[in-house]
């Protein structure tokens, strides 16, 4: 477990970042996915200052973009041999609704479809490793959730809350599903629920009241990121784990998840629904 090649998105802020620290202390090696360049630049270097790890480097994309993913996907392969862990942590909550540049609302396109995007897309590589593993980043915001095939990407009557616990539902959908794809192989799939973390979750082009209170909250209400990034950690360093998959964790131990995240009629129509909105045909099992 010792020289993996880790990959964080999102990890420019709150528990991306204090992920990525933790991997960049280990002494692995790190590629950090950002949006911003200045921002993520300015983490690179003090991840770099922090850990004393030069191993660390960049790339860049906005993972609501299709386009963008398929652009960063090719980049990856071309720079490294295996990917030993991909940690889908990239996400926010939109206020208000929006589309993604392909037209999909960006809720579902961010928080879910990049997630389901990039997995596949760089499974291969995940493959070339000993100990190949896919962490997503989840929330208990799933446990109320339903996703309403009719319009998943609420066309009528949005609302932020729905909409995020869709999203986070979505991946657990997903997880579960994919686990099930790479079951007996080197590779393992599972999902987090990070708890409620002081982090940058709300888009910061929302200026909102409702916005501002909610950043407020996790800003000042949320624990500390660190907390979150340990768990994450132990569930690819710690042996207790080493062959779990397609479970989820949530304060470093495998509970449950709600009874709705194991229906697998919904499992298979999202995984559908997902190859149609990113024009693809990755199998389910």
């Amino acid at each position: 477990m010792d020289g993996l090649i880790c990959m964080v998105t999102g990890a420019t802020s709150g528990i991306g970042k204090a992920v990525a620290v933790s991997i960049a202390k280990r002494g692995d090696i790190l590629l950090l996915i950002g949006r911003d360049k200045l921002k993520t630049e300015a983490v690179l270097e003090e991840i770099k200052k922090l850990s004393g790890n030069e191993k660390i480097s960049y790339m860049l994309a906005d993972l609501s973009s299709q386009e963008e993913i398929r652009k960063l996907v090719p980049e990856i392969y071309e720079k490294y041999p295996r990917l030993d862990i991909l940690i889908n942590n990239a996400g926010s909550v939109f206020m208000s609704r929006a589309d993604s540049v392909d037209g999909i609302e960006m809720t579902f396109a961010l928080n879910h479809l990049s997630y389901f995007l990039i997995s596949n897309l760089l499974l291969p590589l995940i493959c070339r490793s000993d100990y190949g593993r896919i962490i997503n980043v989840s929330s208990s915001a799933h446990e109320r959730s339903h996703i309403n095939f009719s319009d998943p990407q609420f066309k009528k009557n949005y609302n932020v809350v729905r909409a995020y616990g869709r999203s986070k539902l979505a991946n657990l959908l997903f997880s579960y599903q994919l686990a099930k794809r790479v079951d007996g192989s080197n590779v393992t799939v599972n999902a987090v629920h990070p708890g409620v973390v002081a982090t940058n979750l709300v888009s910061s082009n929302n200026r909102s009241v409702i916005a501002k209170f909610l950043t407020f909250v996790l800003k000042y209400r949320g624990i500390d990121p660190q907390v979150s990034a340990n768990h994450i950690m132990d569930m690819f360093t710690s042996r207790e784990f080493f062959e779990v998959n397609g479970k989820y964790f949530v304060d470093g131990r495998i509970v449950p998840s709600a009874p709705q995240s194991y229906i697998q009629s919904d499992a298979e129509n999202l995984w559908d629904l997902s190859n149609c909105l990113t024009n693809s045909n990755f199998p389910k099992t």
